[in-house]
């Protein structure tokens, strides 16, 4: 029996995340889940057949590489993988604190990199697979309370843009 096929979804929060995970899986998905929040991604793996949580902060790159070495072992390779995390700041542009942003940065868009040079290699060889990067209003036309947000969460996608052209003859769908 062939096994489903696997989305890995990041940020799965109280919303969108959350959406994700039931969408994908309602149509025939095995879900690795990626957030922070233990207690909610041990609820929906109790609700959503074909869920595993995988508790971890993207802003620690080295526990995301763990985390994606123990999805790989546990469930295989992805032939999705959906970045909805993100990480913003409601400071004030004069006096944030600038390692707000770096750490939104790492969140929005270094993560997405990593996550895509983690997966996509088994995505090119297996000849199919798709990389999507949710963004909202703020990342495209800014916001006033959440100055700092708009540049990092605009940065992921405009960083996987040029990614496709390196990855093979079309093996990968890349979306933002």
């Amino acid at each position: 029996m062939v096994a489903a096929p696997l989305a890995v979804i990041t940020g799965v929060g109280d919303t969108t995340g959350s959406a994700l995970v039931r969408r994908f899986a309602g149509g025939g998905y095995r879900v690795a889940m990626i957030a922070r929040n233990a207690d909610r991604l041990a609820a929906l793996e109790e609700e959503v057949e074909g869920a595993k949580a995988y508790v971890c902060d993207l802003a620690d790159l080295d526990a995301l590489e763990r985390t994606l070495g123990r999805i790989g072992r546990e469930m295989g390779a992805a032939q999705v993988l959906l970045h909805n995390a993100v990480a913003h700041s409601f400071e004030p542009f004069l006096t944030g604190d600038p390692s707000a942003l770096e750490r939104n940065f790492r969140v929005n868009t270094t993560a997405l990199l990593w996550l895509a040079r983690a997966l996509a290699p088994a995505m090119i060889e297996a000849g199919k697979g798709a990389i999507l990067a949710t963004g909202n209003t703020a990342s495209h036309r800014g916001c006033r309370t959440m100055r700092s947000s708009r540049p990092v969460k605009r940065r992921s996608a405009c960083s996987a843009r040029p990614w496709p052209g390196t990855s093979g003859p079309r093996a990968c769908t890349w979306a933002t």
